[in-house]
């Protein structure tokens, strides 16, 4: 017989990250299904107890780079401290691009200088080291530890693109032809970029899982349980099948049960929508959470905990967040294989500039007249234009949200859905 266990899993941020642990675990015997939600950062599998043990999933986890949460997921000031944590990182790094920018302008569309042109080629150059050694050094720690294991996520990619725009400048001091102020500064705005993105996709996580929260909080703290003759306020977690209740006007009423005594009116907005009160009497169903807005009730408690409907319906929500659709699982393929399409793409361009370098200007000139972003006659030739080009492809891939995006939007539409 199977069994369902939730695991909470840090230091994901791309859906290759996602998909490398989902194939590791799915590989362990004893796993039957294993799906991972890089939204909700958390892993659900399907295992036959006795043939896979928690620790051998953790270790499975851990080894590719990734830590495991001892709660399942994270309360609420943990995500208000991350929050706050990548905001700062965000504005930090966009704070340094914006002072980059000011330079590069002044390069790329007035052809002048703000000190001189080597004067401020070594200013942005420093600037852009700056903040890939502190602000976004957790970019360049996951790449590397992707590629220890042997796999590319989404931030190898980064890397390999904010590095190989870091190194136009030194290159330009060996290499004949290379404009130096071309891709110089174009790391810091891929990092603004990129942390950008993490810091929304962050706010979404916290506004889907917050919904789930607030389901958690519709139900009853406590419960009155009548016990030989007398009330006794008890955890809610405390209440076992078969169990009296009293609940009294205005008191919630704490687990799926059934009336024994007394009559109400009660508010179950929360379960049909219904906004007017519903009579109840002896005999007669009653749901955890709903509002007991009137009269004296004795009810047996039928189902308790996780058997309740409230928990059946946060469960189906947690269900949905956790589940693919097509368009997911079009999205989880890409990404496997995106980086290193990206990577061979980069190395054909090289090659192509090097074997075929009249062929490959000769385009680059026709789609100059067509979209006339530089003057024609001032096209780096031989080993430049063919770094220039590998670089160009490396640079431009990187701001790639398609296995963010997809699965955000998935948890956030079904976060709103559980309002």
């Amino acid at each position: 017989m199977s069994t369902n266990i939730k695991i909470g899993i840090d230091g994901m941020h791309c859906a290759a990250c996602s998909a490398r642990v989902e194939k590791a675990l799915g590989e362990l015997k004893g796993v039957k299904a294993a799906h991972v939600n890089l939204a909700l950062e958390e892993a659900s599998l399907e295992i036959e107890p006795g043939r896979v043990s928690r620790e051998q999933i953790d270790k499975a986890i851990v080894a590719l780079g990734f830590s495991v949460r001892e709660e399942l997921s994270k309360d609420e000031d943990q995500l208000v401290v991350e929050a706050r944590k990548a905001r700062k990182r965000m504005w930090h790094i966009w704070l340094v691009t914006i002072v980059v920018s000011i330079f590069m302008v002044a390069h790329m569309f007035f052809d002048t200088h703000i000190l001189s042109s080597g004067a401020d080629g070594w200013i942005v150059f420093l600037l852009s080291l700056y903040v890939m050694v502190f602000p976004a050094r957790d970019v360049y720690r996951s790449a590397f530890t992707s590629l220890k294991t042997g796999s590319a996520n989404m931030d190898v990619l980064i890397a390999i693109g904010t590095l190989a725009s870091l190194l136009v400048w030194p290159l330009s001091f060996f290499v004949k032809d290379i404009d130096p102020h071309a891709f110089n500064g174009i790391a810091t705005m891929i990092l603004a970029i990129h942390h950008t993105g993490r810091y929304l996709e962050g706010q979404a996580r916290g506004k889907a899982s917050e919904a789930i929260r607030k389901l958690m909080n519709l139900g009853a703290k406590t419960a009155i349980l009548w016990e030989n003759g007398a009330e006794k306020e008890v955890p809610n977690r405390k209440v076992q099948p078969g169990d009296i209740l009293i609940v009294k006007a205005g008191m919630k009423i704490p687990t799926d049960a059934v009336i024994v005594e007394g009559k109400a009116n009660i508010d179950e907005a929360m379960v049909t929508g219904e906004s007017m009160p519903v009579s109840r009497t002896v005999g007669e169903r009653v749901l955890g959470a709903t509002l007991n807005v009137d009269g004296f009730l004795k009810v047996k408690a039928e189902k308790v905990g996780d058997d309740t409907f409230l928990a059946q319906v946060i469960r189906l929500v947690q269900d949905a967040q956790h589940s693919k659709v097509p368009v997911q699982l079009l999205a989880d393929k890409v990404t496997a294989v995106f980086v290193p399409i990206v990577i061979a793409l980069a190395i054909l361009t090289f090659a192509f500039w090097m074997l075929f370098p009249e062929t490959a200007q000769s385009i680059s000139i026709a789609l100059l007249r067509i979209i006339p972003l530089k003057d024609p006659s001032n096209l780096p030739t031989g080993l430049a234009a063919a770094l220039m080009a590998s670089i160009a492809t490396l640079v431009i891939a990187c701001p790639c949200a398609l296995g963010l995006a997809t699965p955000t939007a998935l948890m956030v539409g079904s976060g709103m859905g559980a309002k």
